[in-house]
């Protein structure tokens, strides 16, 4: 990934990784990481989908989607995370990014009525 790329896609600098106390290094490691775990968040997001959404029309639900989180959204979330709480996310690296990121799969259900979300709350 191409630094100068990575900051004008998202607005950023050094100087934000500066204050967020990152390295591009670290940043790096992050996605290398990431990609190693990408296909294991898919197959929970499909086992998921697989479980409890089987039967849709049972629950009410109209459609659903659900995705990863890309990772040059993931590496902009952490340097924004590290940004504005230091205090909490000073940790967060590599070797544990997963556990301070909670969007990391993402699943959607859709509705054609409002007051159908009860019906699958009750389904689950």
């Amino acid at each position: 990934m191409d630094k100068n790329t990575f900051f004008a896609e998202f607005g950023l600098s050094e100087k934000d990784l500066a204050e967020a106390n990152i390295t591009w290094d670290e940043l790096l490691l992050i996605e290398e990481e990431y990609c190693k775990l990408e296909h294991t968040l898919r197959e929970i997001g499909k086992s998921f989908i697989d479980e409890y959404l089987h039967d849709i029309e049972t629950a009410g639900i109209h459609s659903y989607r659900y995705r990863t989180k890309g990772v040059l959204p993931l590496l902009e979330k952490v340097i924004r995370k590290r940004k504005e709480n230091p205090e909490k996310f000073s940790a967060l690296d590599h070797t544990n990014f997963h556990k301070f990121v909670t969007d990391l799969v993402g699943i959607r259900v859709f509705f054609l009525y409002r007051e159908d979300w009860r019906h699958f709350h009750e389904y689950l």
